[in-house]
């Protein structure tokens, strides 16, 4: 009798730490489908694309364009000024940042 009393007493004793783990899980699957809740109206809110920045594009054509009219005005004043004259400098100092934009150049 004995024995089974102590075999009753261990069994309570599981079915009462089975039903402690089942409630303490039962509570954190509720917590977490809360969350997951809470989380899925936050991503609702959340637009898809944030716009960080707008990078404009310059008119390629119409660059190239000012940057041939430029070279032809320098081999111009290339035949007219020797290379040190401040108008020839002054024109190539305008052309080289418009050949950057178009033109990339190798370092």
């Amino acid at each position: 009798m004995v024995s089974m009393e102590f075999r009753r007493g261990t069994l309570e004793t599981r079915f009462a730490h089975l039903e402690l783990n089942r409630n303490s899980t039962l509570r954190q699957l509720a917590a977490n489908q809360a969350r997951a809740a809470d989380l899925r109206q936050q991503l609702e809110v959340i637009p898809e694309r944030i716009l960080t920045a707008k990078t404009e594009v310059p008119d390629t054509d119409a660059l190239r364009a000012q940057i041939f009219e430029m070279q032809e005005l320098v081999l111009d004043q290339q035949a007219k000024y020797n290379e040190d004259h401040p108008v020839l400098q002054a024109t190539r100092k305008q052309l080289a940042p418009q050949m950057d934009l178009v033109f990339v150049r190798k370092p």
